[in-house]
């Protein structure tokens, strides 16, 4: 299940095969070019821990829908340390910087140029704290 041999991992034989896999070594594959169809197909075949640990798979597979999806299926002692949490904490603190500086900052046409301008906003770092619900 560890080869290198791309025509081995097409959906068909997969099935064909399905009882003679290491889904293990399967699940962790750099080969195995993972999707939504396929894990669902296969969903309770994977090994979940190798699943989520897939660093040279393409990160737009790894979001906090993956997660929402899945998430009867990921062994949670594992998340923390793995490449799926890694990839949707990178992504969210994107989204928290790009949100900062747009609020903070605006975009203007002067002398033919784009500029970034600051706008006078301050972020007051102790109230920032009021804006998550801790259980």
């Amino acid at each position: 299940s560890n080869t290198s041999n791309e025509i081995l991992f097409h959906e068909e034989c997969i099935e064909h095969f399905k009882n003679y896999w290491d889904w293990s070594e399967l699940s962790s594959n750099t080969d195995l070019k993972l999707n939504y169809y396929l894990i669902d197909k296969f969903i309770d075949l994977w090994d979940w821990s190798e699943i989520i640990n897939r660093y040279y798979d393409d990160a737009s597979l790894y979001t906090i829908d993956f997660l929402e999806k899945y998430v009867d299926r990921i062994p949670t002692n594992n998340l923390q340390n793995s490449y799926l949490w890694y990839s949707i904490v990178k992504r969210r603190m994107k989204e928290l910087a790009f949100e900062i500086v747009s609020n903070n900052y605006s975009l203007r046409e002067q002398r033919g140029k784009i500029v970034l301008l600051k706008l006078p906003v301050a972020i007051n770092v102790e109230n920032i704290s009021t804006l998550y619900k801790y259980p």
